[in-house]
């Protein structure tokens, strides 16, 4: 007996002739509009992330790597930015 998959519609990456331009070009848009958000408070929050990756480290080979994988996602930086933006 096989097993297969309840999902049998290919992903948009696999199909071709599928237009993915509109997906690139809304990450650019929102990435321009963080970077505007986030530029009265880039020098406080390159300090906080020279903090976190220094905090954030182990000396276990396993959890240091997740630990950076982690650290790579970004999600880290909306709360701390929030608080920055807050205080100016």
């Amino acid at each position: 007996m096989t097993r297969t998959s309840l999902n049998t519609e290919p992903s948009a990456r696999a199909r071709p002739g599928v237009d993915r331009s509109g997906v690139a070009n809304h990450h650019r848009l929102s990435q321009r509009r963080l970077a505007a958000l986030y530029g009265p408070i880039h020098e406080e929050l390159a300090r906080f992330e020279e903090i976190l990756r220094a905090e954030l480290r182990s000396d276990y080979p396993v959890v240091d790597e997740l630990v950076k994988h982690g650290f790579r996602l970004g999600g880290k930086r909306l709360r701390p930015a929030l608080l920055l933006l807050s205080a100016q």
